[in-house]
């Protein structure tokens, strides 16, 4: 959140559930954002002991996974899903190549036998007035005055390594992405002199100002490169939107001003990020260049680059950040400075930073540390912090199985990972549940049992075994042997894999049995139900 903000605090680490207003006192942006930290915090902690970590409404859910032959491409259906108890929405149906939200997506690649994983990746995303000038009110002449957040909600493949036979509870490997980096702060330490004569020089934080600092990565683990960072006082808030990229002049840009004052204001020889939307929604480093020149009257900026490219993304803008090449022995990186672990690194005014070994960086990932002019310990100390931000939650949404038809066009078999609930009002209340007993996977549900055939051995005369959603691989068959008693499912949720001999369910001189809404893929030739000396045994709404 690049803000001008006064300080990030962490309420609900405190366990505070509320902030309160006392009379004749300051009125502080740091309370008040503290106090919509808090609420959020509560809110989706609420939603997601109700919810679960991902699930969609049984009215109203939406981000089911399709495929369109004709446009060989993955459709997207319109409707909520509750991640990490976030609320994300998509008014209209979509599709994976057109998501509003990721515009450098890359494209789908169908190959034979192999198996994607079409998951969701939400978090949120900070706006100002530059992002989204709808939220400034012109009857104030042109100071802003509040930001927003926004939830973004991207769809992205995972390539399944040579599994064909993968299924919604498995365990994939290296999926969710990995992120890390831990950061610690501290105030320069005083440094003991060798000389009687002479008095040491103080430590600590010597800035006349109250501030703000970020570190944020630029460039994340890769193959790009080392990963890098870049740093601002202000916590990367000193930005202004770009009005014209000057023809004929690829590195001369216009903007709306160049400074709020003399101190946050863009000068010649600062470290500035020209960008639009995507660097932020792709999560990718955007384009450092230093400036030049200005050229205060014209509201020009002449920059060492060529920032042409950026004349076509959304809502343009400059943000000054504040390394420097002097700030390190070894010099920036592309204008940022390299990550060098396990070593305290300046910043600037007794500010130093650290940054924990073997760790994995993230472009985008951000730490905020306040730092205060009037008191003892002037610096807010992080000791091998996780970052602020950003946040990502993931959520699985299908499964994709490609095929090659005999025109060679792509076919794809898509299995729904989503977890339905219902509302409360339409869950059985008291004794007037239908189901006798209840079996889960232990992952995606939790029942009464595990285990299908041990529910049915808990069933003494007529019943009910309800299989909830989950993914369930059968060692042996499900023998039913009984009378009046029922097993149902919930479709393609509740996902049964047969025996590698024998059917997945054997029913044997019974009477009065009913298999309903079960999905099932048989293991082996015998096939999913098998009936013998049984009679009035009813399979209705059945996948197999």
């Amino acid at each position: 959140m690049k803000g001008d903000f006064s300080s990030l605090r962490n309420g609900h680490s405190r366990h505070y559930t509320g902030v309160l207003k006392q009379q004749g006192r300051v009125d502080l942006d740091a309370d008040w954002n503290e106090y919509v930290g808090i609420q959020e915090y509560l809110h989706n902690t609420v939603e997601k002991d109700v919810i679960g970590a991902c699930g969609v409404p049984k009215h109203g859910g939406g981000f089911h996974v399709g495929w369109d032959a004709g446009a060989k491409d993955l459709t997207i259906s319109s409707g909520r899903i509750y991640v990490d108890g976030i609320l994300c929405e998509l008014d209209n149906e979509t599709s994976y190549l057109s998501q509003p939200d990721f515009p450098g997506r890359p494209e789908l690649d169908p190959a034979e036998g192999r198996t994607d994983l079409i998951y969701l990746d939400l978090w949120q995303r900070h706006v100002t007035a530059v992002e989204d000038p709808e939220i400034r009110e012109k009857a104030l002449g042109g100071p802003d005055t509040t930001t927003r957040l926004q939830t973004v909600c991207q769809i992205k493949s995972f390539r399944v390594e040579d599994r064909g036979d993968a299924g919604c509870a498995d365990e994939i490997q290296g999926w969710p992405p990995a992120t890390g980096g831990c950061l610690s702060t501290r105030e320069d330490p005083a440094q003991p002199s060798n000389d009687p004569c002479l008095i040491a020089p103080g430590g600590g934080y010597r800035g006349l100002e109250n501030r703000l600092y970020r570190v944020e990565v630029h460039r994340g683990t890769g193959p790009a490169g080392p990963a890098t960072f870049k740093w601002s006082r202000d916590n990367g808030s000193v930005v202004f939107p770009i009005e014209e990229f000057v023809s004929g002049e690829p590195n001369r840009i216009r903007v709306s001003r160049l400074g709020h004052d003399q101190v946050l204001t863009l000068r010649r020889g600062d470290w500035v990020e020209v960008a639009g939307d995507d660097p932020e929604l792709n999560g990718e480093p955007a384009l450092l260049t230093e400036i030049e020149d200005t050229e205060g009257a014209r509201r020009e900026v002449i920059l060492a680059g060529d920032v042409s490219g950026v004349s076509g993304q959304g809502h343009p803008k400059i943000r000054r950040w504040d390394q420097r090449e002097t700030d390190d022995a070894t010099g920036l990186d592309e204008g940022a400075r390299p990550i060098r672990e396990d070593e305290w690194l300046d910043l600037e005014d007794g500010v130093q930073i650290l940054f924990k070994s073997g760790q994995t960086y993230r472009s985008g990932d951000y730490w905020t540390f306040a730092a205060r002019t009037a008191t003892d310990n002037k610096l807010e100390r992080l000791v091998e912090a996780e970052p602020r931000g950003v946040a990502h939650h993931y959520c699985r949404l299908a499964l994709v199985t490609w095929s090659e038809r005999e025109d060679g066009t792509a076919s794809a078999e898509v299995q729904d990972c989503r977890n339905e609930f219902p509302p409360l009002t339409e869950l059985p209340t008291g004794s007037s549940s239908c189901c006798t007993v209840t079996v889960g996977d232990g992952v995606t549900s939790k029942g009464d049992f595990t285990d299908i055939q041990a529910a049915v051995d808990a069933v003494q005369g007529p019943g009910r075994v309800c299989v909830l959603p989950g993914e369930y691989k059968l060692d042996k068959p499900v023998t039913i042997h009984g009378v009046g008693l029922s097993v149902s499912g919930c479709g393609i949720q509740a996902r049964i894999v047969g025996p590698e001999e024998g059917p997945a369910f054997q029913v044997d001189e019974s009477f009065g049995i009913w298999l309903g809404s079960l999905y099932i893929e048989p293991g082996s030739p015998q096939g999913a139900i098998a009936v013998t000396d049984s009679t009035l045994v009813f399979v209705k709404d059945c996948f197999v």
